[in-house]
């Protein structure tokens, strides 16, 4: 009766063990598949006009000047982060 119940506790382990290894390895094929280059490019350019161009739209968005010390920054700094 024991050893029925540590071959089971076994069977349980190496179970979790091959899951485990399987999962990894479909993780793997995400990171092993090649990133399109044109669309990497394509998004750091959006990103870089994001950037520029954020900050203005929306000072122009928030009419009042009170808002403009707090959202610029912000947002600037937000754009900058993604880019890291």
């Amino acid at each position: 009766m024991q050893n029925r119940r540590r071959d089971a506790a076994w069977r349980v382990a190496c179970g979790a063990c091959v899951a485990g290894t399987d999962a990894f390895q479909q993780c793997k094929k995400i990171v092993d598949t090649p990133f399109p280059y044109p669309y990497a490019q394509a998004v750091l350019f959006m990103l870089t006009l994001y950037t520029i161009f954020a900050p203005f739209l929306i000072c122009e968005i928030v009419n009042d000047s009170a808002y403009y010390p707090l959202l610029t920054p912000t947002f600037m700094l937000a754009s900058q982060l993604v880019l890291v």
